[in-house]
């Protein structure tokens, strides 16, 4: 309407005002800009191009690339923009690599959502290999996907009730134990993000690739022990039927943990203060969640803070020192209210909720070390956090229905605050970035929904175990495989000063 009206102003006056020009000028580089967007044109989020090859033609790129001159990245000598190989826009020249790229997503996001993880480590090779992205462009696609991911597992998740809980009901969701871990982990990925420069890549990838290894051992060993236990359970629901009883005169102490929880819950009567406690427990704590977001917001203004300040400036080293102490009182304060929590349970003669951590002293020393390993550990390698959390959420004595919930819910944390850094560096491409999230939020949705229902109908929570430890060797592959296609970006010496290059 402004366009429409400045054109009739300028035909009624011969000498149009300098604001109409101006203005007049400013609809012009609009109506440019929408233009060329019709056309073949490349998009390219990033403002750091010192990744991307020059070229000369089309022939010197790589699929879904094409040359083109980008004003960010001129030659030096004479400040003539150069031209590059950046990645096509998806509408104006959509492919079949695009459309092969959507599907592989579709299907990752399913898998990864049964198995509670982010599926970080499918979807940024995917990314790579079909879809023609470089690495410092595909990690925020990737964590934008994940972020879709994680949302649709929060939407199924939020209703569903923990297995081994007496009615009505604990959250599926365990919401106390991000208050242990996540912070941790959140501090330890700071930190891994500042020493990765440090380290040779191959080294990191050696590294990466053990992890996993290890990772996938300890997963399958709990899948294993869950399936067991899962097959007793159905011994004894079986010599219950042809005993003619309804299970309620068996004891059931024979046929492993999960069948004495199952037992207990079907025949546990309660008190008034029990029922009152119980009552409480089936809603959301909402000051668990309170203090979560809280604690978002502080390490989003810090993170975003370090970032915007500059690696190895004096910002940049007060904002990280002020994480720590940060991180440590959302521990105490969270701790402190579990352990009231679990207080009331006992005075009133409830057992330990199966599947939740307990509160021990040894829990209490080697779960925030370990979730801040794990933090550490992402950070160094550029692996999804979800990836190990889940496994160590495992570890910790979840029950694989929690784990993969309280993981998923974890996610959500996670990757927020790394989208808000890159939209703050405006390296999400705004076409690619909402047709993935969306793919992968309708993904997750399926898988997780149908995920879940096949555990309740046949009893398999060792499945959703199964299920990850499957695509956890899936991720190692891809990743030796990324590793592989580039070796000489890959040197295993010399290790680097962090700070080298710097302000």
């Amino acid at each position: 309407l402004q366009f429409l009206y400045l054109i009739e102003c300028v035909q009624e006056q011969p000498q149009p005002t300098q604001y109409q020009m101006m203005a007049l000028r400013r609809w012009a580089c609009v109506a440019l800009v929408v233009c060329v967007a019709a056309e073949d044109v490349i998009v390219d989020p990033k403002h750091d191009n010192s990744h991307l090859t020059v070229c000369t033609s089309d022939s010197d790129c790589t699929a879904q690339r094409f040359c083109s001159s980008d004003g960010n990245y001129v030659n030096e000598t004479d400040g003539t923009p150069l031209s590059v190989c950046l990645h096509k826009e998806l509408f104006s020249d959509f492919s079949g690599r695009d459309l092969a790229t959507m599907i592989t997503v579709f299907v990752c996001t399913i898998l990864a959502s049964a198995a509670g993880i982010g599926g970080g480590g499918l979807l940024t090779p995917t990314y790579i290999m079909i879809g023609g992205f470089l690495i410092q462009e595909a990690t925020p696609l990737s964590h934008a996907t994940v972020m879709g991911n994680a949302v649709a597992q929060l939407v199924i998740n939020f209703p569903k009730r923990h297995p081994y809980v007496e009615e009505p009901g604990k959250p599926l969701i365990d919401y106390a134990a991000p208050l242990l871990l996540l912070p941790p982990q959140l501090a330890g990925n700071a930190l891994g993000v500042l020493l990765n420069p440090m380290f040779p890549p191959n080294l990191l990838i050696g590294v990466a690739e053990l992890l996993l290894a290890f990772a996938i051992y300890k997963v399958f060993s709990k899948a294993m022990k869950y399936y067991k236990e899962e097959r007793t359970e159905d011994k004894a629901e079986t010599i219950a039927i042809v005993a003619g009883d309804d299970g309620a005169g068996i004891d059931g102490s024979q046929y492993g943990s999960l069948g004495q929880a199952r037992r207990a819950s079907l025949s546990f009567t309660v008190t008034e203060d029990q029922e009152a406690v119980i009552e409480a427990e089936s809603k959301v704590p909402k000051k668990y969640v309170l203090l979560m977001a809280a604690f978002w917001v502080l390490f989003a203004c810090i993170f975003v803070g370090m970032k915007l300040a500059g690696t190895c400036t004096d910002v940049y080293w007060v904002l990280f020192c002020l994480l720590y102490p940060v991180v440590l009182a959302f521990v105490y304060v969270g701790v402190g209210w579990m352990k009231e929590q679990n207080a009331e349970r006992a005075k009133c003669g409830l057992p330990p909720v199966r599947g939740s951590l307990s509160l021990d002293r040894k829990t209490l020393i080697v779960a925030p070390t370990l979730a801040c390993g794990v933090g550490l550990v992402a950070g160094m390698l550029g692996l999804g956090g979800g990836e190990l959390m889940a496994p160590l959420l495992l570890e910790l004595g979840m029950v694989p229905k929690v784990a993969s919930a309280t993981s998923a819910y974890m996610i959500v944390w996670t990757t927020s605050s790394d989208i808000i850094h890159y939209i703050t560096t405006e390296d999400l491409d705004p076409q690619y970035t909402p047709v993935f999230f969306t793919i992968a939020l309708a993904g997750a949705l399926l898988g997780r929904h149908y995920g879940l229902v096949l555990v309740q109908k046949y009893n398999r929570q060792s499945a959703i175990a199964f299920v990850l430890g499957v695509l956890l060797i899936v991720s190692m592959v891809l990743f030796f495989v990324r590793a592989l296609q580039s070796p000489a970006e890959h040197p295993w010496w010399p290790f680097n000063n962090p700070c080298a290059g710097s302000g």
